[in-house]
This record gives C-alpha cells, sequence and structure tokens, in this order.
C-alpha cells in the first residue's frame, strides 16, 4: 500500500536522534520527508515502489549523507543550502527510471579550493541517461 512518512521534531537534540531511515521493506509507493531532520540525519534507503524522497542538508554540521531510492521510478528531491562547509553527498535511484531534482549549491560557490570542491559535490551513482532525469534548475550557482 502506499504511504507517507515526515519527520518534525521540536529541539536539536530530538533531531539528532534519527540518523538512518530504512523503507526498504516497502513495496507501494511511498512519500518521505525529513521535515527539519538535518542535522544528524545520514542515511534513506526506499523501497521498491515508485517512491518520492525529499531531504535537505542545510544545517552546517550536517554529514555526509547518502540516499538510496531503491527499485521503481523514484524522485529524489535534494535540497543542498550549506555554506562554506564541504559535506559530499551520494544520491541513488535504483533500478527504473529516476528523477533526480537538486536545488541549493551554495556549498559549491563557497569552496576555496579544489580540494573543497571535490568534498562539497553531490554523486548520482547510477545515473542512466536514456532512462532518468537530471534537474538543476534550483541550483544556486
Amino acid at each position: 500500500s502506499n504511504s507517507t512518512v515526515f519527520l518534525s521534531a521540536n529541539t536539536a537534540a530530538s533531531r539528532a536522534l534519527v540518523q538512518e531511515v530504512d523503507l526498504s521493506g516497502s513495496t507501494g509507493n511511498v512519500t518521505f520527508n525529513a521535515g527539519n531532520f538535518t542535522n544528524a540525519f545520514k542515511s534513506l534507503i526506499g523501497g521498491s515502489g515508485n517512491d518520492s524522497l525529499f531531504v535537505s542538508n542545510a544545517i552546517a554540521n550536517a554529514p555526509t549523507l547518502s540516499i538510496d531510492a531503491g527499485a521503481g521510478n523514484d524522485r529524489i528531491n535534494f535540497v543542498n543550502t550549506k555554506s562554506a562547509v564541504a559535506s559530499a553527498s551520494s544520491l541513488t535511484g535504483g533500478e527504473g527510471g529516476d528523477t533526480f531534482v537538486l536545488t541549493g549549491g551554495s556549498n559549491l560557490v563557497a569552496a576555496n579550493s579544489t580540494a573543497a570542491l571535490k568534498a562539497s559535490l553531490t554523486t548520482i551513482t547510477d545515473f542512466n541517461a536514456a532512462q532518468d532525469t537530471l534537474n538543476i534548475t534550483g541550483m544556486a550557482l
């Protein structure tokens, strides 16, 4: 069946408790929003349905982030608005025709060396131009 998951917490201490969400047991379509869980969130694994995943990596001390959408025709909305902080992110769409929507990018603009730029990149690990879509119209570059 289809489901919606939205994370929310009132304090930074509460937000630090959730570091990983694993939805791999889901076979339906999942809509997931990490909400304000940005400072400790490290990993998101989607299910085998056509999932829609939204994650923002806005907090300056956010760790390296890994998103694996799983099988299905998924949509990953990733907002990276960190400034002057190196934090690499890895996005994997999985099997199926996936859409990657990347917005933000101020961390790339703020990079002051080649090493800092490389450490700030978002990598799509399995992009297939024949079936996947990349939308970067919201990038602040």
